[in-house]
């Protein structure tokens, strides 16, 4: 969520650079390179197990690459807002995955094209990273170089279950990801929803039951809260809240999700 007036709305590299098991999401730049921006004098550039995903640019939304050395395995480059997935062709090692035709990938393994299926921004809860993490039958999963995958993704994660992959992560641990950016506070007042990226609030429920305790499950679809003897369970859509449910029980001094929901 970065933004330059110029070039580089992610990372505008005039020297030399290398970005690994990482995430560049959601930057603009009103000149060239949303996500990365590669300087036509500047040093080596290598990426490895980086997914560019979401930028926009007036040109080269994900990668502006104009020449010079540049090393890539295993990145996802992909759904840029404005200026194509790439700018000038840069040169692949293999394996790398872009949602266009503007990088112009010939590598062995290389997917162009074709979406990457990834979730929104969600953090994993053990590292407090945020990621795009790809979603079940996601052509990233085992489309990696072999020989260049780390033994852990962004997050930590072991990769041995998943040995190859493009991008920054290998898999969607869903009993320990939330969606992103979002904040339920419970007061007498009822329910707010705050946005933790731009740090506002973004939707109030003062009629509802908020009660003193809230659970959200982990693929962040409802909200648990406990009101008295009450649990009242929520439908979120967004930043939506939907009563879906009650359940009376007495006595009751505190739950919790199972991993699975």
């Amino acid at each position: 969520f970065n933004e330059a007036a110029g070039n580089g709305g992610g990372l505008a590299n005039l020297g030399s650079a290398g970005v690994e098991v990482s995430t560049i999401s959601s930057n603009a730049a009103d000149g060239m390179g949303g996500g990365i921006y590669q300087d036509a004098f500047a040093g080596d550039l290598g990426l490895t197990n980086v997914t560019v995903y979401r930028n926009g640019a007036g040109d080269g939304g994900g990668l502006y690459w104009p020449g010079g050395s540049l090393a890539m395995t295993n990145p996802v480059l992909a759904d840029s807002v404005s200026g194509g997935d790439c700018s000038g062709a840069p040169p692949s090692r293999g394996h790398n995955l872009a949602s266009d035709l503007s990088c112009d990938l010939t590598g062995p393994g290389d997917l162009q094209q074709m979406q990457p299926m990834l979730t929104e921004l969600k953090v994993y809860l053990d590292s407090g990273i945020r990621s795009h993490f790809p979603l079940d039958g996601s052509p990233l999963d085992g489309a990696g170089d072999p020989a260049a995958t780390p033994p852990v993704d962004q997050n930590g994660t072991n990769t041995a279950a998943a040995p190859t992959f493009i991008g920054s992560t290998a898999k969607l641990p869903m009993g320990t990801v939330l969606g992103t950016g979002r904040l339920y506070q419970s007061q007498t007042n009822g329910f707010h929803i705050y946005d933790t990226v731009l740090h506002h609030e973004v939707a109030a429920y003062p009629t509802q039951e908020a009660g003193n305790w809230l659970v959200v499950n982990p693929d962040g679809t409802r909200l648990y809260s406990m009101y008295g003897e009450d649990v009242n369970v929520y439908e979120i859509d967004g930043d939506t809240l939907t009563p879906a449910g009650q359940f009376h029980r007495y006595g009751l001094l505190g739950f919790d999700i199972s991993p699975s929901g």
